[in-house]
């Protein structure tokens, strides 16, 4: 039975951001639906801008001197007390009773938030190939009043990292100076775009990211088309050294593309 978009998104809705568990049982029939439905990625992928900004703005926040040392410290002492005697609750008078247990409830929501608010603070950006795929699809393409698709301003590169490319036959196609796009909300690009156009006119956009800021980089060193990803733009993405690439074809085929710079489509 085809599957909706409602039961989709919902189904997905439990799922981990940028799609890290889709290839579970119970959501592979909810995930192909995404992949051809013209709507959902577009849905998911600001569920997912949600999630990185409440976590991005967590991580800004400055860490206090001594925190984990005095946490720890504190949740010694906690257990400690839990072990020792306690006073009987009918010997102090019903409002004290209610105060100290309305207290202790507040002070474990704190202990719970602080704790989740260092634990986000001191982890690194997470990102996952399908989510970078659904961001540069957004973010590159957008359709004309003819309902052709052209690519959206971006701001240049702020250089956050090296995104030399190490490849000298892609340099050679590259026709302008990389623009920076920013996926985690996180102060620093993310990802650098150049331009790019080959000798018999394929067009469209090499990204590089390193790939240390992936948990799913590409296993391949060379792009293949059985692992591409199909939206707007073709796009297909393979690991070199400490850098990830990801091409995303504007104009011209995919397959023409991999024949001319590999010889191949496979």
């Amino acid at each position: 039975m085809t599957m909706d978009c409602r039961t989709a998104r919902k189904l997905l809705d439990a799922s981990r951001p940028e799609g890290r568990d889709w290839q579970e049982s119970e959501l592979r029939a909810a995930a192909g639906h995404v992949d051809g439905c013209p709507g959902c990625p577009s849905a998911l992928a600001a569920r997912d801008r949600l999630d990185q900004m409440i976590a991005g703005a967590m991580r800004r926040v400055d860490i206090p001197a001594g925190l984990e040392a005095r946490l720890l410290t504190r949740l010694a002492e906690a257990c400690s007390e839990a072990a020792m005697p306690q006073p009987q609750p009918a010997s102090l008078p019903r409002s004290r009773r209610r105060w100290l247990a309305a207290l202790s409830s507040v002070a474990a929501l704190v202990m719970l938030a602080v704790s989740g608010w260092y634990w986000l603070s001191r982890s690194e950006p997470v990102l996952t190939m399908h989510g970078v795929h659904g961001r540069l699809e957004e973010s590159l393409f957008q359709y004309n009043d003819d309902g052709e698709l052209q690519p959206q301003p971006l701001a240049a590169f702020d250089d956050s990292f090296d995104a030399r490319i190490a490849d000298a036959e892609w340099r050679s196609t590259v026709t302008g100076e990389p623009r920076g796009l920013d996926l985690d909300d996180v102060v620093g690009d993310d990802v650098a775009i150049y331009p790019f156009q080959t000798g018999r006119g394929v067009t469209g956009w090499l990204v590089v990211l390193p790939r240390q800021s992936l948990v799913d980089a590409p296993q391949a060193s060379i792009p293949s088309r059985s692992q591409a990803h199909f939206g707007r733009g073709p796009q297909v993405a393979w690991t070199t050294g400490d850098q990830v690439y990801i091409c995303v074809v504007g104009r011209g085929s995919l397959d023409g593309l991999l024949r001319e710079m590999y010889g191949g489509t496979a």
